[in-house]
């Protein structure tokens, strides 16, 4: 993870890429699910487009949902709204809200 502060972003998504890949195949779930997030996060730290990202967060949340890991789920629930507020598609720039997600009943309490 801290690869993407010390080295080029690309070198940062090889290694979380591979990092996901082992762990998947250790039997590791907390390590994989956690691996997803980070290359979401990275992505968007390189600017991708926000189509292509969106389609990373969709593999991302397909597995952590799988693999029942509840707070990746919520880290990339967070991810996606954020890229549908950067893409214009929330109730207005300053919240996650749309008609499908109430940002105020979202919270923990």
């Amino acid at each position: 993870m801290v690869v993407l502060w010390t080295q080029p972003i690309e070198t940062a998504l090889g290694y979380i890429r591979a990092a996901f890949r082992a762990a998947v195949e250790a039997g590791d779930l907390g390590i994989a699910c956690f691996s997803c997030n980070h290359a979401v996060t990275d992505l968007l730290t390189r600017g991708d487009p926000l189509d292509e990202v969106w389609r990373e967060s969709e593999r991302a949340m397909d597995f952590v949902r799988k693999a029942k890991f509840r707070d990746v789920v919520d880290i990339v629930v967070a991810q996606q709204r954020f890229i549908d507020d950067m893409r214009g598609r929330t109730a207005h720039f300053s919240t996650f809200s749309d008609a499908q997600f109430d940002e105020g009943r979202s919270r923990p309490s």
